[in-house]
């Protein structure tokens, strides 16, 4: 489990290989197409400078102190390091460039691999791995071509990738979108070499997530969502198997790193990963539900400073104003600066005095299509059921549910 390593995910010596290999060409800055913070703990001892570039869909919990990070809009793998690569020539600093550096796979072809043979006692009858760059099975594969032939090099990918298609076709496809980060592509890294991998499974995104958060549940492992996706490809292997094999994975990543993806219900829910008992009626359109507590909410005694961070934190622009299961309220940013933006009030003004007291509910039994004059009014929908609260829909709520239903 190199997660559980120093820096968290990955192999700290594939890093220092890295650094070794290119120490006599580096100047004072280093540049990588993303962030792994085994690179950032190996560097640690010397004085360079460090600037991370990634996807800015990536999760936020990425991020490391004292290095620079420039978030890029989607787009493709080689397009990323494009912009490493000019980057790196504009300001004299040096690309680490781990899709083509041939110190990745060296690094656990010399590293990962005697030691994962040294752990299984010399008897692995197959190695799961993933594929981000290709350096780990490409690595592994170089050692065991050489130590145990017999070995079977497999392959997890997230669906939507294009390389499980590449090793079962030897044709690169077209790639779908995947939410799972660090591995799986949409083109075959240079560095990459899958001549001995015999067996490739695709996993969704929905297995995926809902293995590395079972691993947490069973286990008491904080892993990532591309230690899911491996995980989930080793059982699958290991189910379809006759005879007892000895089979080793990698848990290369933690999941304090995925915190606001992986481990946040809301944010599940939001992309249909997270298996919700369904209703067939607008409960099904709330992602933040009040009766399982994931509401975020304020009552009417909180001060303005309260509500504020709340929303802050929570990346939500109103909230609603709740007694027991009774909303009585809605606050949202207008109503707050409304409430500053004179001079008289500070932060700590009462939720009370500045919320909107006049509030339009819907039922549970509302079609969706009759949220839209809401929506056009700028408000969102506050369902009840009778008395009780259930919850809110917003804009992005709707799209979401549709996106679901289209993909069903």
């Amino acid at each position: 489990m190199p997660f559980l390593g120093p820096g968290s995910e990955g192999e700290p010596g594939k890093q220092g290989g890295k650094l070794r290999s290119a120490r006599s060409r580096m100047p004072g800055h280093i540049y990588r197409s993303r962030p792994l913070s085994s690179l950032y703990l190996c560097n640690g001892a010397r004085t360079y400078s460090m600037g991370f570039l990634v996807p800015v869909l990536t999760s936020v919990e990425t991020a490391m102190p004292g290095v620079s990070g420039i978030r890029l809009p989607p787009s493709t793998v080689m397009a990323a390091c494009s912009t490493a690569t000019r980057m790196a020539a504009e300001t004299g600093a040096h690309f680490i460039d781990q899709f083509n550096n041939p110190a990745n796979p060296a690094a656990h072809e010399d590293g990962t691999g005697p030691e994962l043979w040294e752990q299984m006692g010399g008897r692995v009858d197959a190695v799961v791995a993933g594929a981000g760059s290709g350096g780990t099975l490409t690595g592994l594969s170089r050692f065991f071509a050489r130590r145990s032939p017999a070995t079977e090099m497999v392959l997890a990918d997230p669906r939507g990738s294009v390389l499980a298609d590449y090793v079962r076709t030897g044709r690169v496809g077209e790639a779908g979108s995947w939410l799972v980060e660090g591995i799986g592509g949409d083109s075959i890294p240079m560095v990459s070499d899958f001549s001995r991998v015999t067996r490739a499974y695709s996993v969704s995104d929905r297995e995926s997530f809902a293995t590395a958060r079972l691993v947490l549940r069973i286990e008491g492992l904080l892993v990532g969502s591309s230690s899911g996706t491996l995980l989930a490809a080793a059982l699958r292997y290991c189910r379809e198997q006759t005879a007892p094999k000895r089979v080793a994975t990698l848990v290369c990543d933690a999941g304090n790193r995925h915190l606001s993806r992986l481990h946040d219900e809301s944010w599940l829910a939001d992309q249909g990963l997270l298996q919700r008992d369904e209703h067939g009626d607008l409960r099904d359109l709330i992602s933040r539900r009040h009766d399982e507590g994931a509401a975020i909410t304020v009552r009417p005694d909180d001060t303005l400073s309260t509500a504020y961070n709340r929303m802050r934190v929570n990346d939500v622009s109103q909230v609603p104003v709740v007694v027991g299961d009774r909303c009585i309220g809605l606050l949202d940013e207008s109503d707050v600066l409304i409430a500053l933006a004179e001079g008289k009030f500070g932060f700590d003004l009462p939720v009370r005095d500045a919320m909107t007291r006049k509030i339009e509910t819907v039922t549970p039994q509302t079609p969706p299509e009759r949220l839209l004059p809401l929506f056009d009014r700028g408000w969102v929908a506050i369902v009840v059921d009778g008395e009780r609260f259930l919850g809110l829909v917003t804009r992005m709520d709707l799209l979401n549910h549709l996106r679901r239903k289209l993909a069903a």
